[in-house]
């Protein structure tokens, strides 16, 4: 029985599980019926459906598990698995595929047991249907990213605004202010302190 818990345990790595007439290879563990096989469109977002326009031959490495089921009205008796098949042949076929392939018009949709301890080999936390939380991890940290950048753009602008207003402050004094009008205000300030630091001191006198 497939570790289900193991987050590391993915079947299509596990068996070698690849598409080779095209498409991609799906298990949905979340649909009815719960497809397994290879598709040119997503069937895990389409209730679990493959259009027979667009389903494919699936293959493996190396699988000796339970055979699984196929769509209605077929079943179990369908099923095959083709060792000595080039490529191997996995899936549902109205004629036994393993000596001459199994051509489009009698390819049909394979899917998962209804029993969990059959379909065991191919469940797993991390299959294809469960993109969906790979993707909304990816949102999640474009928000963030997006928020941090947010802030850092607004810090960016007050800071160019606050200088943008100390400069024009300073324009408009020199503007209409008499020319030289902080040096006459430093000259002030350094005679202010001059005569401050020369004012005698209470009972000083200058003697008899």
């Amino acid at each position: 029985m497939a570790p289900q818990e193991d987050q590391s345990y993915i079947p299509e790595q596990e068996y070698g599980l690849t598409c080779p007439y095209g498409g991609n290879f799906y298990i949905c563990l979340s649909t009815s019926p719960r497809f397994l096989g290879c598709c040119e469109t997503d069937p895990c977002s389409q209730g679990g459906e493959c259009p027979p326009a667009l389903l494919r031959p699936a293959s493996y490495a190396s699988y000796a598990g339970p055979h699984q089921s196929c769509a209605s009205p077929f079943d179990e008796r369908e099923w095959y698995t083709c060792d000595d098949a080039i490529p191997k042949f996995m899936g549902c076929c109205v004629r036994d595929p393993c000596n001459e392939g199994c051509t489009d018009a009698d390819l049909i949709s394979a899917r998962l047991d209804d029993d969990d301890s059959i379909a065991a080999p191919f469940l797993s936390q991390v299959s294809h249907n469960k993109t969906q939380s790979n993707t909304t991890g990816k949102t999640v940290g474009l928000a963030v990213g997006l928020s941090i950048l947010g802030v850092v753009l607004l810090f960016a602008v007050w800071f160019c605004c606050r200088r943008t207003r100390r400069i024009s402050a300073l324009e408009t004094l020199k503007k209409y202010c008499p020319p030289g009008w902080h040096r006459d205000k430093n000259a002030r300030s350094e005679k202010t302190a001059s005569a401050v630091s020369w004012k005698p001191t209470m009972g000083q006198g200058t003697g008899e």
